[in-house]
């Protein structure tokens, strides 16, 4: 049985089209070589286990290597194992303002809101050192690419400081699932996560901003993970967002 394309994350279909530029077949032999490269398998067992020649085992490892897959000798196992590269996403911030006298606070707030819109204000009056962006676009339900420009624009008066969430920042404010969605699908996933909390699907999908193909993918990738009791629904809703339904 053929793989499901659309059902692989967002990286698993990098990794099918690099290989797939041999055959289709190859694509899916890439993904699951992907998903096997645990740092324990060398490339002879690799190829047992999919199946290949060592040959169609080195073609795709020349594909992939270096952004997806890591390969290094080992004195112990006196060959080469392969290693999934761990994905790298855009950073989760913290901005933290400065101490401001009031009547440059509301200076900024007016500037803000005259530039950018309420939401921009908003996003001032509510940066207190504790909220990450992820935080703040979920509050305000706006994308996090409208929140990246805001913040920009506000850090040219000097009054912000960013603290960056490592890995175990995220998964003690986020949960296991939640570092889990944000290593396959960066902040958007972790921003869907948090929406969905409060929305409706369509609803919280809509506020990305983002691709609707790209959208429904990081949508199944979530639905699998938390599995809720109600059916996926995905074809409809991806209508709903094209404005087809």
């Amino acid at each position: 049985m053929a793989m499901d394309k659309e059902a692989l994350s967002g990286i698993e279909r990098s990794v099918y089209d690099a290989g797939a530029s041999t055959s289709e077949k190859m694509g899916e032999k890439a993904v699951l070589l992907f998903r096997i490269a645990d740092g324990k398998l060398t490339l002879t067992q690799i190829a047992d286990e999919l199946g290949l020649s060592a040959r169609e085992v080195q073609d795709l490892v020349s594909k992939l290597e270096g952004k997806f897959i890591h390969v290094e000798f080992t004195v112990e196992k006196k060959e080469e194992v392969v290693t999934r590269a761990e994905p790298t996403q855009v950073p989760v911030d913290l901005p933290r303002k400065s101490s401001i006298d009031p009547v440059t606070h509301l200076s900024i707030e007016l500037e803000l809101a005259a530039k950018f819109g309420p939401s921009a204000r908003a996003m001032f009056q509510m940066i207190d050192g504790k909220k990450d962006v992820i935080d703040i676009a979920t509050e305000l339900s706006i994308p996090i690419s409208y929140v990246d420009e805001v913040l920009f624009y506000i850090s040219g008066f000097g009054v912000l400081k960013f603290h960056r969430l490592t890995t175990e920042d995220i998964k003690k404010k986020y949960g296991t699932y939640g570092v889990g969605i944000y290593n396959q699908h960066g902040r958007n996933g972790l921003l869907l996560f948090r929406l969905l909390e409060k929305y409706p699907p369509v609803t919280a999908l809509k506020a990305l901003d983002i691709d609707s193909l790209e959208a429904i993918v990081i949508y199944e990738t979530i639905y699998k993970i938390l599995a809720p009791p109600y059916p996926l629904n995905s074809k409809q809703i991806l209508q709903k967002l094209l404005g087809k339904a």
